[in-house]
């Protein structure tokens, strides 16, 4: 939880100069990613960044926040997921480092495609903001219907945090091991239930 605060502060003094060119420049955001990927690989990189290249990044940008306005952090998931706890984290530090209020919006359904789909249609100002997940970029790829381009949709400003998948089973399952378990049921089969998160999801499409 220190180390994900720390990177919060952190996102917060570069993203003060760097969020407004991103969202009004999609076109441009690929030197944003690389320079913010090279902060969360090397933290030395704040020594080695000049102030020529954070200006470039920020050039003829307004203030931002805007005074009096609210930036919104939408999570296309439910209350007490990864992302939502990620979000209002983030929301409480970027707001306290901005002096801005930041709120965190939760729009869960469709695998995240509902959250998704309303910060794309918004306007590309930086008050639209997303925190979400693996399945943002698996829905585009396996749904012909997506309604966003995870590339062209949005512009990326950092990886926050990373996660894994977990394959649990009942104490009481005789098997043991991933492949004990697949044995078991190929030798009852539809006689073993199966619990995810729901159709459509990163579970579901791993089956």
């Amino acid at each position: 939880r220190h180390k994900i605060l720390d990177l919060i502060g952190d996102l917060a003094l570069l993203g003060k100069r760097l969020i407004g060119r991103v969202v009004a420049d999609r076109a441009g955001h690929a030197m944003h990613a690389a320079l913010v990927s090279r902060i969360l690989r090397d933290e030395s990189v704040w020594e080695e960044t000049s102030t020529e290249e954070l200006s470039a990044a920020a050039h003829a940008q307004p203030s931002y926040p805007a005074p009096g306005r609210v930036v919104t952090i939408v999570v296309p998931f439910s209350l007490g997921t990864g992302p939502d706890i990620l979000a209002r984290l983030a929301g409480q530090k970027l707001g306290e480092r901005w002096g801005a209020s930041v709120i965190v919006d939760n729009k869960p359904g469709a695998s995240g495609n509902i959250g998704a789909e309303l910060v794309a249609k918004a306007p590309g100002d930086g008050y639209a903001l997303m925190m979400t997940a693996t399945s943002f970029a698996l829905n585009a790829a396996l749904s012909k219907s997506a309604p966003y381009d995870p590339l062209r949709s949005f512009a990326p400003v950092s990886l926050v945090a990373t996660g894994a998948l977990a394959f649990a089973t009942s104490a009481e399952t005789p098997a043991k091991t991933l492949k004990e378990f697949v044995a078991l049921a190929r030798a009852k089969p539809g006689g073993l239930n199966y619990a995810s998160t729901g159709n459509g999801t990163p579970q579901i499409r791993r089956d």
